[in-house]
């Protein structure tokens, strides 16, 4: 009998971050596996000097060991950790201005990845037996300090358990 399935969808506007920002985009139950994830992803950051967002920006999906609150791995600090199912620099594009959604002043909004931001990740992964969680995380070391978010929406696949 074929296993059954299910999605498991997020959709988030990060807070204004100076580094690094996640989300959870699922958790694996023991034994269950990610098969897919499909998800759109942008970043932005809006400064008032017209400066152009520079240094380098990655972010990823990882699957961690265990149902928690919060990710241990960084984009960064672990960029060949095997817990990475997807990991990706991305470029900046100038986007004109845009209303500071902290204040609304208008600012000069750099973002990324360019392009349509769609991906879609094939990568399947088992949770052992304390489960797994699935993160998105994101990370600038833009040399403009400013504040950059991100949004993201995800629909990931999971295999569920053997009934």
């Amino acid at each position: 009998m074929a296993r059954s399935t299910r999605w498991e969808r997020t959709a988030y506007q990060g807070d204004t971050a100076f580094l690094d920002d996640f989300t959870k985009l699922a958790t694996l139950e023991p034994g269950e596996t990610l098969t897919r994830i499909r998800m759109h992803v942008q970043m932005v950051v809006m400064d008032d000097d017209n400066k152009v967002a520079d240094g380098p920006t990655v972010w990823g999906v990882a699957v961690e060991a265990g149902q928690n609150d919060e990710p241990d791995i960084t984009v960064f600090g672990e960029p060949n950790d095997p817990a990475w199912v997807w990991w990706e620099g991305i470029g900046w594009a100038d986007l004109g201005t845009w209303t500071s959604p902290e204040d609304g002043s208008a600012r000069f909004a750099t973002g990324g990845p360019t392009g349509s931001g769609l991906r879609d990740i094939e990568a399947m992964r088992k949770a052992g037996e304390q489960g797994a969680t699935v993160w998105w995380l994101g990370s600038t070391n833009t040399l403009t300090g400013s504040p950059w978010f991100a949004n993201v929406s995800a629909s990931t696949l999971v295999l569920e358990v053997a009934a």
